[in-house]
């Protein structure tokens, strides 16, 4: 299996290369990068985000680990950073991978070489089905770890190729963002930015002091924010959830930075949220 061959992974629901194990198109379950937004369940996600960093840390690139980071190995632009590191908690990876073993277990029942009955499955619509998959999930990927995080193996490239991209545009966003606070907001001082650890775990990306006090920022890219009735309604918000940070910026599509107080956000499904204006901090015009 080359890189060619699976040139798709991820970018599609359907299974386009019917010669590679002689099968119909439907007979594949495929999910495309965007089916698993909504993956902000904390018994889903959790121990899929801690499987992985075992495996990763502790297993297959302990030898590069920092602290609690991959560090130089397979880093991301400009970084000592590993992408490695963003594996456990970007969705996009996850859909990646589960498209991939989803191929491997049709490949296996196909040849005879089974290594699961069926394949995974997360169309349910009751998320407590989702978690019992999710178990299922990690068993094949422990079998086939050092299939999908071989630099040789197509998934892989993917996984590299999606962080290394929306990393890239998050960590320019929060570079505007921390040049807009020290432009907008008088008197703070020693801007800076966050390790991976604590926006991982905790959402935040930037810090700075004020007053003797040092405050979290928690930066969003959006497609557009408009203003109705008093109320801001930020639209299609990667990863939405309630965060614990004492302020929340956006940068819109069309670049315009938004900067609130954290305060009585309503976090409305998986991409749309609500502040009242009387929380705006400040805004580019």
């Amino acid at each position: 299996m080359n890189l060619k061959e699976f040139e798709y992974l991820g970018e599609s629901p359907k299974y386009r290369s019917k010669q590679i194990f002689k099968v119909q198109e439907g007979d594949l379950i495929q999910y495309n990068m965007y089916f698993f937004h909504n993956w902000n369940d904390y018994e889903f996600k959790r121990p899929y985000s801690r499987f992985i960093r075992s495996i990763l840390n502790e297993d297959m690139y302990s030898e590069y680990v920092t602290g609690n980071q991959i560090m130089k190995k397979f880093p991301l632009k400009n970084t000592n950073t590993s992408f490695l590191n963003f594996i456990s908690t970007n969705y996009s990876a996850f859909s990646f991978i589960i498209n991939y073993l989803n191929i491997k277990i049709l490949e296996g029942l196909y040849t005879g070489k089974k290594i699961a009955t069926r394949q995974l499955d997360f169309s349910d619509e009751n998320q407590k089905n989702w978690v019992s998959e999710m178990g299922n999930a990690l068993l094949l990927i422990s079998r086939l770890k050092k299939e999908l995080f071989n630099p040789g193996n197509a998934v892989f490239v993917k996984m590299y190729e999606k962080i290394e991209e929306t990393t890239s545009d998050g960590f320019r966003s929060e570079e505007r963002m921390k040049t807009f606070i020290k432009e907008n907001m008088p008197n703070v001082s020693n801007v800076r930015g966050s390790s991976i650890k604590e926006d991982t775990l905790k959402g935040i990306d930037i810090y700075f002091d004020y007053n003797g006090k040092t405050y979290s920022v928690q930066q969003k890219m959006v497609d557009n924010i408009k203003l109705q009735n008093d109320i801001y309604i930020i639209n299609k918000i990667t990863n939405n959830k309630n965060y614990k940070t004492d302020y929340i910026g956006y940068e819109t599509k069309a670049g315009k930075l938004y900067l609130f107080k954290n305060v009585g956000v309503n976090v409305l499904g998986t991409d749309v949220s609500k502040i009242h204006r009387s929380y705006l901090v400040s805004i580019t015009h």
